[in-house]
């Protein structure tokens, strides 16, 4: 992140716009930090054309200062024309997100999910050294290891509070990473 007045020290506006920034050579970010503020000053480097990542289709000339319309979701974007850069459909994304915030997540499936996202970690993991399977069916705890019991493989007495539906839950998470099972060491996490 490099503000304006460290990439054209010559230009007034570069100095006077201080809250935008370059964010590596092609992306541009001009913060708006006012409440209520929906519309922004902000000067484009000159020597290149910039277009707005909201509204791709505008191309701006560099060495200038333009103000912006921004909705209180979008920050004033701009990619340099002619980068590698692409940010996609931001408009899309907004729209993608705001759908995803407003729809209910169903839970089990979830549970369900997360269940099976751990059996395959602890398969992997254990497939790198020898082969354990660990069965899971509550919260909390493996049931078994080898087919076995977990008490006889110590693990009745070890607290698994890191594992993810215990803290869907509402159950404290603790940081724990690895867990030993006998001569092997998981690590379902990574």
């Amino acid at each position: 992140m490099r503000p304006l007045f460290l990439v054209e020290p010559k230009a007034p506006a570069a100095w006077s716009n201080w809250w935008t920034y370059l964010y590596g050579p092609d992306i541009l970010v001009s913060p708006i930090w006012q409440k209520n503020q929906r519309t922004q000053e902000v000067y484009l480097p000159s020597g290149s054309q910039w277009h707005d990542a909201w509204h791709p289709k505008k191309i701006y000339d560099g060495g200038r200062t333009i103000t912006v319309k921004a909705d209180l979701h979008q920050m004033p974007i701009f990619v340099r024309v002619g980068s590698n850069v692409e940010l996609g459909d931001l408009n899309q994304e907004w729209t993608d997100a705001v759908a995803a915030a407003n729809t209910r997540p169903d839970l089990k499936q979830l549970d369900a999910e997360v269940r099976e996202w751990l059996r395959s970690q602890f398969a992997a993991d254990a497939g790198r050294s020898s082969a354990t399977t660990v069965k899971v069916t509550g919260p909390g705890r493996p049931d078994s290891v080898n087919g076995q019991s977990a008490a006889l493989n110590g693990l009745s007495s070890m607290s698994t509070k890191w594992m993810p539906w215990n803290f869907l839950q509402g159950k404290p998470r603790r940081s724990k990473s690895r867990m030993q099972i006998g001569d092997n060491t998981l690590n379902p996490l990574s």
